[in-house]
């Protein structure tokens, strides 16, 4: 059972795969889905599918933009993105039609099997992608990252209250982390003016949280509460949530459906990646100097999009190599 690999949707998945999957691909059972993809993608590569997601089957029209990973199912919102740098990557070069599939109906038809995580990445089309595959999310995921908007990047899609309304109270899961994004004002890049900007979206992860995980499985065990209980720990641990870990071996629903052999084992694994701490680093005149020096080397991208931070936590080692 401790073998099990997480079975993991992304959705907007072309393109690269990102930390912290991309180190921990050999733990994973990935899933694509784009509508960009060519034919010969699908074909050199398994579990690859071009599709539009939505919240409905049907045939839809997606702007193509003149950057294509800004390409949505919305329309750009160019009156307020003209107001930042690079906005003509917006520009819509054409609309193409594509076959709109729910999350459902790939279930239905056995295209996907079973689902643990999402990664969500759609240029606002995430929540009608969600409620096309609702009872069936609710029911097996563990956890989801998420693009979401503080401001309408695209007309008429939804912001991040609605996305984490419908997370925490359809699906079930709770807010973990955000990543948040800040753009800076055209008229003030390379003005020597305030670094961060305003923030416009954000990466978000939502976890099962421990304290609802008897009502979601039921207090008896079964093969499938030791598949979701084992998925929840590793992606908890493949983003550095160690306490979080540590509390779910604690809990009396991991006592129930693991042996004390296996919980041993589950240990050894959290040992294997616990991060260090330098103990006189943290004193706060030592962390004021240090993040102050940090802050003038810390990466934007041309000047005027700035990142907060990342998702989960990193051994301090590696986070150079995988910023």
């Amino acid at each position: 059972m401790l073998s099990k690999k997480i079975d993991i949707l992304d959705v907007g998945a072309i393109g690269n795969l990102d930390w912290p999957f991309s180190s921990n691909k050999k733990n994973i059972n990935l899933i694509k889905i784009d509508p960009q993809f060519s034919k010969k993608d699908i074909a050199i590569e398994n579990n690859m599918h071009r599709y539009v997601l939505w919240k409905n089957n049907e045939n839809i029209h997606m702007n193509i933009l003149k950057q294509t990973e800004t390409s949505s199912l919305y329309e750009a919102n160019l009156n307020f993105l003209s107001f930042f740098p690079e906005s003509d990557r917006f520009e819509t070069v054409k609309k193409e039609k594509f076959k709109a599939v729910t999350i459902k109906n790939m279930v239905s038809s056995n295209q996907i099997k079973n689902i643990d995580f999402i990664k969500l990445d759609t240029q606002g089309s995430e929540l009608d992608i969600l409620k096309g595959g609702e009872n069936f999310l609710h029911q097996n995921l563990i956890g989801l990252q998420v693009e979401v908007e503080f401001e309408k990047m695209y007309k008429k899609q939804p912001l991040f209250y609605d996305v984490d309304n419908f997370v925490q109270n359809n699906i079930g899961l709770s807010i973990w982390d955000l990543d948040l994004r800040y753009f800076k004002y055209r008229e003030g890049v390379n003005k020597q003016t305030n670094s961060k900007g305003r923030l416009i979206y954000a990466n978000a992860l939502y976890l099962r949280s421990i304290e609802n995980l008897p009502n979601w499985l039921g207090k008896n065990k079964s093969n499938f509460a030791k598949e979701k209980l084992t998925a929840l720990f590793k992606i908890s641990l493949i983003y550095g949530y160690l306490d979080y870990c540590y509390a779910l071996l604690a809990s009396p629903i991991y006592k129930l459906n693991f042996d004390n052999l296996q919980i041993q084992q589950m240990n050894k694994m959290i040992k294997g990646k616990r991060i260090l701490n330098i103990p006189f680093l943290r004193n706060r005149y030592i962390y004021f100097i240090l993040k102050l020096i940090s802050n003038h080397f810390k990466p934007t991208h041309n000047n005027w999009v700035y990142a907060n931070s990342i998702l989960g936590n990193k051994k301090w080692f590696k986070f150079f190599s995988q910023m």
